[in-house]
């Protein structure tokens, strides 16, 4: 749908240029389709750190941990070096991205102005971290994006869920707990709340189970 739309601006545009009326052609255009977003409950995400604890998946288990827990997104999380920590306080201020000829480079500002920021871990995520290392995670973006597809799968998770899912648990989690969605929003980076309240606070399953079971139990004091 945002691609028919996108093309049609364009093609309108042309038309009004052209001094040719366009509102007896006025398409009825596509609708877009409300996002298919799955996020991890908290039980996936224990049975996917019990797989990844294994020492070969050090890269991984740690990029999961930064996503999950610091709502960091791959090109942050693997340009990330031991300077940008603070006790368990990590400044996100680069990302890695292409560099034009196939190869990966890291450039030296972050996404956008909003996606420079201070994130508050866990101690025990610092705790896990290989501070001698000169990048914390030694992996690109798709490498990333490869590694933790296998890992469902080897895991044995009945759904299906991206890395960057993980963002989508941070931010449900956070909303689910009540906090304010600006301070939502500066912890992941989110530049608006479009984005975060339409792809990134869905409401967890278990969670929603957890409100439906105090509505139920309100309910039944009443009958």
């Amino acid at each position: 749908p945002k691609y028919v739309k996108n093309i049609y601006a364009l093609f309108s545009g042309a038309m009004r240029l052209a001094k040719v009326d366009t509102d007896a052609i006025a398409p009825t255009l596509p609708q877009s389709a409300a996002p298919d977003v799955y996020v991890p409950s908290d039980a996936e995400l224990k049975v996917l750190f019990e797989y990844l604890a294994k020492p070969d998946k050090y890269d991984l288990r740690i990029a999961c941990l930064l996503a999950a827990f610091g709502s960091m997104r791959r090109s942050e999380i693997c340009a990330l070096m031991p300077e940008d920590f603070d006790g368990n306080s990590v400044r996100v201020s680069k990302g890695m991205v292409r560099d034009g000829s196939g190869g990966w480079k890291i450039q030296p500002h972050a996404k956008n102005d909003t996606s420079n920021r201070t994130i508050m871990l866990p101690p025990q995520v610092v705790e896990q971290i290989d501070f001698t290392r000169p990048r914390i995670v030694d992996a690109n973006p798709d490498a990333l994006t490869n590694r933790f597809r296998r890992a469902v799968q080897y895991a044995g998770m009945d759904k299906v869920f991206t890395l960057h899912s993980l963002r989508h648990y941070y931010a449900s989690i956070a909303h689910a707990l009540g906090i304010p969605d600006e301070y939502v929003m500066r912890m992941g980076g989110w530049k608006t709340d479009f984005v975060m309240k339409k792809f990134y606070r869905t409401t967890l399953s278990d969670m929603e189970k957890k409100e439906q079971e105090k509505l139920s139990t309100h309910f039944a004091g009443l009958i």
